[in-house]
């Protein structure tokens, strides 16, 4: 997506940003071990990991819970203590 690929891992839990043309990593981002792929609409990605949560990622920045540079709204993941849609 724009350059970049994202993945989760498993051990340990974490969702991670890569260059595809560099290979080097822009960000990544502490969770629960990931087994799935991330969906993505617009600037937000969205990974289901093990442990029943729903990240929200906004993909430029790597922020979790405030999809697109948006205003924060709805509830609060509970790990996280940001607003996520």
């Amino acid at each position: 997506h724009k350059g970049m690929v994202y993945v989760g891992t498993s051990i340990p839990g974490l969702i991670r940003a890569i260059d595809a043309a560099t290979g080097r990593q822009k960000y990544e981002i502490a969770s629960s071990p990931v087994f799935s792929s991330a969906a993505i609409a617009g600037n937000t990605g969205y990974v289901g990991a093990f442990n029943g949560k729903l990240y929200v990622v906004n993909l430029a920045t790597g922020r979790i819970g405030v999809p697109d540079g948006g205003r924060p709204r709805g509830r609060t993941a509970p790990d996280q203590k940001r607003p996520v849609r």
